[in-house]
C-alpha cells in the first residue's frame, strides 16, 4: 500500500467529527493488522469501515489490497475499477500487494481498460462566451439573453449581454461573491458572499464582512435585501424551490437554509449530520426533492416534505466523489460537474431511486487550465457551466498567481 495509504491522517484531522473516533480507531487497527500479516484481519477492518463511510479512497484502497492479498482477486480488480473511476493516476501498479494479481493477464487488461474508459478525452461542450483573465468566476445563471456570473477575487457580480457581447459589472462586494440564482419575480438576482482568503482584500478581523446572502435589482444594481449568517458559514450553491423559497447549502457545517424571499429572512436550517462537506444543490420541483453533493460522500436525495426523509446515491461501479455543481434534468437524470477527480469532468448520471444505473462523460480530460466549478441546466437551452475557474492559480498564502489566469470561459451542453 503506497499512495493512498499514507494520507489518511491528513484527510482525517481535516474531515471528521461525530463517529472520527471509531473511523480512526478501525484504520489504526487494520494498518497493524496489515504489518502483522493478518490479511483477513485486515479486509474485515476495512470492510466496517466502508459501512460508515462507503466513498473513503483509503479505506477502498486498501479493501482492494486486502483481497488481493487473500486472494480474492475478482473482488480487488472490482473495487480498484470503482476508484479508476474517479482518479486514474492510481498507483496500483507500483505496490507489491497487487503484484500476483497482476501477473494475470485478464486482471492486468481489465484494469488497464477501465483507465483508458476514464481518462479518454471526451468533448460534448461548444464554447459559448469569454471573459478577460482578471477575473475568476464561481457561478452563474441565465436570464433572457443576460448571463449573471459572481466573482471570488474581486466580488463582482457580472453581467454579460450575450447579443452585444459586452460585459459590466452590475454590483461588487467586500467579500468573495460565490453562489447565484434568479429571483422570485426575476427582477432581482440572490448573491451570496464570503470572506474567503482568495479574496483580493482579505482580512479575517473585519467583521462588517459576514457571510450574507443579498437581492440586487438587475436594473439598478442596488441590494433589496440583506441577510446575514454565522460567522463560519461559508454558503456555495443556491436553489430556486417552490413558492418564493430559496434553498443554500452551508459547505462548512453539513445543512442547507430555506429561506422565505417574501419573508426575506431563513425559516428553517436543515442538518445533513451524516454529510462532510456539501457543495451544489438541486430541485425536483413536481416531487418536492432536493439533490445535494457531497464533495467527500457523494449526492444524497432529500424529501423537502420530510428532511428527515432522505437517501444516498449507491453505485457498484462508480465513484461519486469531488462533485461541485450539480443540475436536475428529470426525474432519472442529472447532471453534474467532478472537479476533485482526475480528470475532472461533468457527467450525466442516470439513475432510479437512488440507485446510479450509468454514468455518461460528456466533458472529460479536456485541455483546459483551471478548473469547472457550476452550471445551471435549462431544459429549451441546454447546460451552461464555468469550465475553467482560477481555483489551481494561488499560491501557498492564496495570493493570486495572476500572470497563470486565462481568460474565463462558459462552455454549453446541448443534450439530445
Amino acid at each position: 500500500m503506497k499512495s493512498i495509504f499514507i494520507s489518511f491522517v491528513l484527510w482525517f484531522c481535516l474531515i471528521f467529527s461525530g463517529s472520527a473516533q471509531h473511523l480512526k480507531q478501525l484504520y489504526t487497527e487494520s494498518i497493524e493488522a496489515y504489518k502483522n500479516k493478518e490479511y483477513k484481519k485486515f479486509r474485515s477492518l476495512n470492510l466496517q469501515a466502508l459501512k460508515l463511510h462507503p466513498s473513503q479512497p483509503t479505506f477502498l484502497y486498501n479493501l482492494s489490497a486486502a483481497y488481493a492479498l487473500n486472494n480474492q482477486n475478482d473482488e480487488a480488480v472490482h473495487t480498484l475499477n470503482l476508484l479508476l473511476s474517479w482518479n486514474v493516476k492510481l498507483k496500483y501498479k507500483e505496490d507489491n500487494d497487487f503484484k500476483n494479481l497482476l501477473k494475470k493477464t485478464n486482471y492486468k487488461e481489465t484494469l488497464e481498460q477501465k483507465k483508458q474508459e476514464y481518462e479518454v478525452t471526451k468533448k460534448s461542450s461548444e464554447m459559448y462566451l469569454t471573459l478577460p483573465d482578471n477575473h475568476h468566476i464561481e457561478d452563474l445563471i441565465k436570464m433572457d439573453h443576460i448571463i449573471y456570473m459572481t466573482d471570488v477575487h474581486s466580488g463582482e457580480v457580472i453581467a454579460y449581454d450575450i447579443q452585444k457581447k459586452q460585459h459590466k459589472i452590475l454590483a461588487t462586494f467586500s467579500a468573495s461573491a460565490l453562489a447565484i440564482e434568479k429571483g422570485y419575480k426575476k427582477t432581482s438576482i440572490w448573491v451570496t458572499t464570503a470572506m474567503l482568503p482568495q479574496f483580493s482584500d482579505y482580512n479575517t478581523s473585519d467583521h462588517k464582512n459576514k457571510t450574507t446572502i443579498y437581492e440586487i435589482d438587475i436594473k439598478k444594481g442596488t441590494i433589496l435585501t440583506k441577510i446575514e449568517l454565522a460567522d463560519n458559514a461559508t454558503v456555495g450553491s443556491i436553489v430556486q424551490g417552490k413558492n418564493g423559497y430559496l434553498y443554500a447549502t452551508n459547505s462548512t457545517t453539513p445543512e442547507f437554509y430555506i429561506i422565505d424571499t417574501k419573508k426575506k429572512r431563513i425559516i428553517n436550517t436543515i442538518s445533513l449530520d451524516e454529510a462532510f462537506n456539501i457543495q451544489g444543490i438541486t430541485i425536483d420541483h413536481k416531487n418536492n426533492l432536493a439533490y445535494i453533493a457531497d464533495y467527500i460522500k457523494g449526492i444524497v436525495q432529500v424529501n423537502l416534505l420530510n428532511p428527515s426523509e432522505r437517501k444516498w446515491f449507491t453505485s457498484e461501479k462508480y465513484l461519486l466523489k469531488g462533485i461541485d455543481g450539480i443540475s436536475f434534468v428529470n426525474k432519472h437524470t442529472l447532471l453534474a460537474i467532478q472537479n476533485n477527480s482526475s480528470p475532472k469532468k461533468v457527467i450525466k448520471i442516470n439513475h432510479h431511486m437512488g440507485v446510479v444505473d450509468t454514468i455518461d462523460l460528456l466533458d472529460n480530460n479536456l485541455d483546459i487550465a483551471g478548473e469547472p466549478t457550476n452550471g445551471k441546466f435549462y431544459p429549451n437551452f441546454g447546460f451552461i457551466y464555468v469550465s475553467n475557474s482560477q481555483w489551481p492559480f494561488y499560491d501557498k498564502e492564496n495570493q493570486a498567481i495572476k500572470d497563470q489566469w486565462k481568460p474565463q470561459v462558459m462552455r454549453v451542453l446541448r443534450l439530445k
